[in-house]
């Protein structure tokens, strides 16, 4: 091969090296700096509001006994908010500890109900099928629902999701977590995914395409429920009420995403490197029925960042006669890799507990193994995700 065809090679390298290098800040950065930014706008608005806030029924979704219950229904109820709202609990598997722990909060709290889901349904998701009953049992138009366990914030909570509604909204996008201090015991890799598909899907809608919603922290209309017939498309798998509902309503009616630190809720488990598996085993078993190009983000990512790799890997070791090529890749890996790590530092302060993230190329490359991984999982227990499985919702 002549001097040629090798300087020939060494430009294709590094310009595969350098575009793929400028793809993954270009994609991830702007992602960050709008979420982060949403944050603290959101913030401030709060702090600065003084609108007349709507009556609210808040629906909490219990699957089973809860120590977070008791301490949750205290807090929602010492909500600093103006207006009338009610509580209601959802017992899906009508747990007796649930039933007295709410008939003794009920001596304090006059608007706090209990409902339950009637036996076990078979072919139906409990989990909706609680919700609909929940919804059902709502006297409020505007609702708000969450879990047994999780935490709030503050008590500006309430107030930071409802307020959207007073704007015409009909739909509203909140954030739930991991406690810090569970979250403390993931995974690197985990905690990684956590923040690049929170990034994908809060991206998407602050772009006003909406695909998914947390299921800790969602609001939405009564009417709109039942105008789009509930859960009905998606009743026979065992999740969907907050990926396939919102992405199936979110394109017809306005809606808000409600990112200030007031209202991000914290999610509580004893076992939360089980239940973050569970949690991401879901997501991408309904991932199937949602739009794929909702997926590009995360995809396009990975790709880019094996054909940095492997480019950079040829020019240094087929262009090493070349001293300017082993430089120049160093050059284009730090000008990647140092702005993702501290881009990520502040998105994950936003909306997560950071971590150490200097194994970020790593993560990056390796990540699709991972997911991987769970669609192994998924296409060997893909049954258990039916209505008719085992894999009990959370």
């Amino acid at each position: 091969m002549n001097t040629q065809d090798f300087f020939s090679f060494d430009i294709i390298c590094l310009a595969v090296t350098l575009l793929s290098a400028l793809y993954i800040p270009a994609r991830i950065l702007p992602r960050c700096r709008k979420i982060n930014d949403k944050s603290n706008s959101d913030g401030e608005s709060l702090s600065e509001s003084s609108q007349e806030m709507p009556p609210v029924s808040v629906i909490v979704y219990s699957a089973a006994w809860c120590e977070q219950l008791n301490p949750l229904i205290k807090s929602i109820f010492a909500q600093d908010y103006p207006t009338e709202f009610e509580v209601i609990v959802v017992n899906a598997e009508k747990d007796s500890r649930t039933e007295d722990e709410i008939s003794e909060l009920q001596l304090t709290y006059r608007n706090l109900y209990l409902t339950f889901s009637p036996g076990k349904p078979k072919n139906l998701s409990p989990k909706k099928l609680a919700l609909t009953i929940g919804i059902k049992a709502a006297k409020h138009e505007n609702l708000i629902l969450t879990h047994s366990n999780v935490t709030l914030p503050s008590d500006q909570w309430l107030k930071s999701m409802a307020r959207h509604f007073t704007d015409g909204n009909e739909l509203v996008i909140g954030f739930g977590r991991l406690d810090p201090e569970t979250e403390e015991r993931l995974g690197s890799m985990q905690t990684y995914d956590f923040a690049l598909e929170s990034m994908r899907w809060l991206g998407h809608a602050l772009s006003g395409r909406a695909t998914r919603a947390s299921g800790f922290n969602l609001g939405y209309r009564k009417s709109l429920f039942f105008k789009n017939r509930g859960f009905s498309d998606s009743l026979n798998l065992m999740y969907g009420d907050d990926d396939i509902f919102v992405e199936k309503i979110a394109s017809q009616v306005p809606y808000a995403v409600e990112l200030s630190q007031q209202s991000i809720v914290n999610v509580e488990d004893n076992e939360p490197k089980r239940y973050y598996n569970r949690v991401r085993t879901a997501r991408h078993f309904t991932s199937d029925f949602i739009p794929r190009r909702a997926f590009a983000f995360t995809s396009s990512i990975s790709i880019s960042a094996w054909l940095w790799l492997i480019s950079s890997v040829l020019a240094v070791v087929f262009c090493q006669t070349r001293f300017y090529v082993p430089i120049a890749v160093g050059c284009i890996f730090l000008g990647l890799w140092l702005p993702l790590i501290f881009g990520l530092k502040s998105f994950l302060k936003t909306i997560y507990r950071p971590k150490t993230l200097y194994a970020l190329p790593l993560l990056t490359l390796f990540r699709p193994f991972y997911t991987c991984k769970l669609r192994r999982k998924i296409r060997k227990n893909k049954q258990s995700h039916y209505a008719w499985g085992v894999f009990k919702p959370f």
